[in-house]
């Protein structure tokens, strides 16, 4: 399952060629002599800006992307090794009810996160 904050996406790859686009467009203009080098070099500088901005957009999402994935993990984790533990009996009997309610406690966080990430994927769309 992929989960996307931005309806679209922009690795390394992508960023390099649209740079890549970019001079070809500004050597276009400067081999034919068009009499607009401050378009040009405008031009230029707004396309730099823009690849610029789409590179930390990259960064941030892959940012979010990891902390999301350490954040449901971390209780998954909890919970499966309180039942697990429960079910091959290291944890006593006299403590089964302490870790089924950490696991409890646990699965409401996750149904927290869960929540928090639907309602921030209902307001981008």
């Amino acid at each position: 399952y992929t989960f996307n904050i931005i309806p679209f996406s922009f690795n390394f790859l992508s960023l390099f060629i649209i740079h890549l686009l970019i001079n070809s467009f500004i050597s276009t203009f400067l081999i034919f002599n068009f009499n607009l080098p401050d378009e040009i070099g405008q031009l230029a500088k707004s396309f730099n800006v823009m690849a610029e901005s789409l590179e930390k957009v990259e960064m941030n999402r892959r940012d979010f992307i990891s902390n999301v994935s350490h954040e449901l993990r971390s209780p998954i984790t909890s919970i499966k090794g309180f039942i697990a533990g429960i079910i091959d009996g290291v944890i006593p009997k006299d403590k089964e009810n302490e870790y089924l309610e950490r696991a409890y406690f646990e699965i409401q966080r996750l149904t927290r996160l869960i929540n928090d990430l639907l309602d921030l994927s209902a307001i981008s769309s």
